[in-house]
């Protein structure tokens, strides 16, 4: 999963979800980027199939 803005904003929107949904918790907005980026640096980009 590439770092392209949409994919760091769905990161950003998943991770901010879970933690106010099933630990009560707001993230401070940089250290949300932070792990947003982590998380799409940590996913495989998707395989391209062979033609």
């Amino acid at each position: 999963m590439g770092k392209t803005e949409q994919n760091l904003k769905a990161s950003e929107d998943f991770i901010r979800r879970v933690l106010e949904k099933n630990f009560r918790q707001k993230v401070d907005p940089d250290a949300l980027r932070t792990a947003a980026e982590k998380l799409c640096d940590a996913l495989p980009e998707p395989k391209k199939e062979a033609a």
